[in-house]
């Protein structure tokens, strides 16, 4: 069945870029990194429509919804980006939608939603091109399917994406060089010492030790560890890092905590 959520909606990229809106500290994550809040949105489908190019016939959101309503989803749609990332904060969503019209890369609208957003993404493009379907993938995209689609495979596809997401249970201790982490207990040792560290340390270490081997970018681990309102406040986070490299050892390109200048930091061996 072909159909497309978000018909005869105004363009989400006409919306100015993404920048929270809430109060200080309002939805942080301090006790789960990267954990998504409690609530009922556990079944709730988010639907993003983003660029131009859209030709979807007249009712195919509604057909959309009703379809994701039998599979027994709840959705939701979306008209401009501080309307998504006020529904990422406030509705703890299983899964997010995101629709794009034709020749729209799904690059920078993933990154906007990555700075914000951990949990799955599936990208639904009129676009043939293969380039096009790597290219969302690699930019953080959890699946990728073709318009126009048949409803019961877009259901299917979102059904397989949650599973994969409840499969992967985070690790309860992690090992990378000197460093060991027991991320049930909140303890940390190097070399076998135990590290005492502060609870804002804590917080930094066990969100990168949860995204070990990735590039965090600053924005997230600021909104992850600190709350919504603080993405800009660079210098807590320099300070932080400065002082856990004190106590863990090495520095921005020698320790387990490297920095990528402009970008963000990674907890590599």
């Amino acid at each position: 069945m072909a159909t497309h959520p978000l018909a005869s909606r105004p363009r989400a990229s006409e919306a100015p870029p993404i920048t929270p809106d809430g109060p200080r500290g309002r939805g942080a994550l301090a006790d789960r990194p990267g954990a998504p809040p409690e609530g009922s949105g556990s079944r709730l489908i988010l639907l993003l429509r983003d660029g131009p190019g859209h030709v979807d016939p007249p009712g195919s959101a509604e057909r959309l919804a009703e379809r994701l309503a039998e599979a027994g989803f709840e959705s939701l749609a979306l008209t401009s980006w501080p309307e998504a990332v006020q529904a990422l904060e406030d509705r703890a969503p299983a899964l997010l939608l995101l629709d794009l019209g034709d020749g729209v890369s799904a690059a920078a609208p993933l990154r906007r939603l990555r700075r914000h957003w951990a949990r799955p993404i599936i990208v639904l493009s009129p676009s043939a091109d293969v380039r096009h379907r790597v290219e969302a993938l690699e930019a953080g995209a959890d699946d990728h399917l073709r318009k126009p689609f048949d409803a019961n495979e877009l259901a299917a596809r979102i059904r397989a994406v949650l599973r994969r997401g409840r499969s992967a249970a985070p690790p309860k201790s992690l090992s990378v060089g000197p460093l060991e982490m027991d991320l049930e207990r909140r303890l940390c040792r190097v070399e076998g010492t135990l590290v005492p560290l502060a609870r804002s340390e804590w917080r930094v270490l066990a969100y990168l030790a949860h995204n070990v081997g990735r590039v965090v970018i600053a924005t997230e681990i600021l909104r992850q560890c600190w709350g919504p309102g603080y993405e800009d406040d660079l210098q807590i986070l320099r300070i932080c890092i400065s002082r856990l490299r004190r106590k863990i050892g090495g520095t921005g390109r020698t320790g387990v905590i490297r920095t990528y200048h402009n970008v963000g930091y990674a907890l590599e061996a």
